[in-house]
């Protein structure tokens, strides 16, 4: 769709909420009972068993988001834009909903990987949707569409954090309502945009195995940056904190932090070269995963977890800078939904990850983490006084 004046009207007021809004779903869609995850373990039996179960509930949306973005265009050009993503918004709260109806771990994880699934299909078509608008608009708008993301996850942990407390874990899924406004701008949008077409090319896979140390630097990345939500609220709750909204509020004050943190990437970058940058995340980890590692009391630990969002609201913004600065441009957007894919096959993995450290190793996660981290600045030390590549401006 090609749009040539600044959009007006209620249509193209419901195409700029949509766009606006749609990024937040895969957000929401596992992060939302960060501060739930503790009383959810205790349902299942407590334990480390039950500790791996109520992580699996957190993280079992990325597993079909992983799976539904590649479909999201395809499905959007066969059945509709419109139909597909009203239908999806349905699913999304019906399976958002359905564990205050059935709280079975079978239900559970069956609707969680359906919530998922529906994520997928409304962000991923939210952002064709801002392709068809021209370059100054399309990027104000994505850009503020990360800034609503990280608000409405935020509001999201604080109040199914508020809602555990107040009346049960089960209560904390009516934040699954929260889309519910975004249903009158679907049916007034326009929605004669083009597909999500993959870019054919003769390269094959080979521009992406070059920037295979990209991929796991930022794989090592996700998984150091998804423990302090993963891990941290049971740290919390060892270390004397039983308060669900209390564990809602430090888990939003670090997606704020990340978030502030992004917004200052691009004075940063004109500052530090890639190496530079690279160090600085290293050298962020470290000191959170230090602290939360030694820390004797919650409010230290606390502390720990929310630098966690200094070094994460980093990664997202220096990957991509990464990956645009060594690709040719036709390769950027295949090479950046690889990317998302990563991160949330990380955030799928990190329960068992952490679940071998302190099971087999019989130690702190943290301290791993603290350790791969100060191997990483060692290592980024000795990468940097031989560097000579400036990020692009």
């Amino acid at each position: 769709m090609e749009m040539q004046q600044p959009a007006q009207g209620w249509r193209d007021r419901g195409l700029i909420a949509t766009i606006l809004v749609g990024p937040s779903f895969n957000g929401l869609s596992g992060f939302a009972l960060d501060a739930t995850i503790p009383a959810i373990s205790h349902h299942f039996s407590g334990g480390s068993h039950g500790v791996l179960l109520a992580q699996l509930v957190l993280v079992a949306p990325g597993l079909f988001i992983i799976v539904g973005s590649p479909l999201a265009g395809a499905l959007g050009r066969l059945l509709g834009l419109r139909l597909l993503m009203v239908a999806a918004l349905a699913v999304y709260v019906i399976a958002g909903l359905f564990p205050m109806l059935q709280p079975g771990f079978a239900a559970l994880i069956a609707s969680r990987l359906l919530l998922g699934f529906a994520s997928s299909m409304v962000s991923t078509n939210s952002v064709a949707l801002a392709a068809g608008l021209p370059t100054k608009q399309r990027s104000k708008l994505i850009g503020l569409s990360t800034a609503v993301a990280c608000v409405l996850t935020i509001l999201g942990i604080v109040s199914a954090g508020w809602l555990t407390g107040e009346l049960g874990w089960q209560a904390s899924f009516i934040v699954y309502l929260w889309p519910l406004p975004l249903l009158p701008a679907l049916f007034v949008m326009p929605t004669k945009v083009l597909g999500i077409v993959p870019v054919r090319s003769e390269d094959g896979w080979r521009p992406f195995i070059n920037v295979a140390p990209i991929y796991l630097l930022a794989l090592l990345w996700c998984a150091v940056m998804f423990s302090s939500s993963i891990a941290g609220p049971f740290i919390l709750v060892a270390r004397g904190l039983s308060d669900p909204a209390t564990i809602g509020l430090i888990m939003g004050g670090t997606g704020l932090i990340s978030a502030i943190m992004s917004a200052f990437y691009g004075s940063l970058s004109m500052r530090l070269r890639f190496d530079q940058q690279i160090l600085l995340v290293f050298v962020l980890f470290f000191a959170s995963a230090t602290t939360i590692a030694l820390a004797i009391g919650v409010p230290l630990t606390a502390a720990g977890m929310m630098s966690n969002g200094l070094a994460s609201g980093l990664v997202g913004p220096l990957v991509t800078a990464l990956l645009i600065a060594r690709l040719e441009p036709r390769h950027v957007a295949t090479a950046f939904g690889l990317f998302t894919s990563m991160m949330f096959t990380s955030q799928l993995i990190d329960p068992f990850i952490f679940r071998a450290i302190t099971g087999v190793l019989q130690v702190n996660p943290f301290i791993v983490i603290m350790v791969i981290c100060a191997s990483g600045v060692v290592l980024a030390l000795l990468a940097s006084a031989r560097a000579s590549i400036s990020p692009a401006n």
